[in-house]
């Protein structure tokens, strides 16, 4: 049985490194062969908001990394239907393709793996 983990991505892409952090924590595990799944709530979902970039935060631009989830066998990935919607953003503004689901269905997934990172 292969190890398994989720990533709960919360935070806005920039001003901390907290996203940067989260991505880099994805990125190493799946190189590991770790089974990583992927999820987008609150501001965490500005992360996967295509046409971002890091401007002057001083923040390594890692936004690009995203694309290569797919490619690294990184997933599923799900994105918070009620985050998007109380940011009025729509599922065709996000750079990956991403599973729309409730808090309910993804609170629920949240039980299926023995690790979760929250950052």
């Amino acid at each position: 049985m292969s190890a398994r983990m989720l990533v709960v991505h919360r935070r806005p892409p920039y001003g901390t490194s907290h996203a940067q952090d989260a991505m880099e924590a994805v990125l190493a595990s799946a190189a590991l062969g770790v089974e990583v799944a992927v999820a987008f709530v609150d501001d965490g979902v500005w992360q996967i908001v295509a046409g971002q970039h890091p401007g002057d935060t001083g923040l390594k631009d890692f936004v690009p990394a995203f694309r290569l989830l797919p490619e690294l066998d990184v997933g599923p990935i799900w994105v918070e239907r009620e985050s998007l919607q109380r940011r009025g953003i729509g599922a065709r503004q996000l750079l990956l393709p991403a599973q729309v689901i409730g808090a309910r269905a993804l609170a629920r997934r949240l039980d299926l793996y023995p690790v979760v990172i929250e950052l």
